[in-house]
């Protein structure tokens, strides 16, 4: 069964400039909604914000093996 750990949706960076007034404001509009300003600026924008990808526990990385030397 899919469920949004799945789901990777083709995404497009952007940028967009703001003042320095402009950015608290927008900071402050999402705190106010409990969002991110990724999620407030979607929501916003698009009606919704899209599901993301939850961020998992980091791959166990196995140690490196002592050969002995030869020679």
């Amino acid at each position: 069964m899919a469920t949004s750990r799945d789901y990777v949706p083709p995404t497009r960076a952007f940028q967009l400039r703001l003042t320095e007034s402009q950015h608290q404001q927008l900071k402050k509009a999402a705190a106010d909604a409990g969002m991110t300003v990724q999620a407030y600026l979607e929501k916003t924008v698009f009606g919704e914000v899209r599901p993301r990808a939850q961020q998992g526990p980091r791959p166990h990385t196995r140690k490196q093996e002592e050969l002995p030397l030869t020679g």
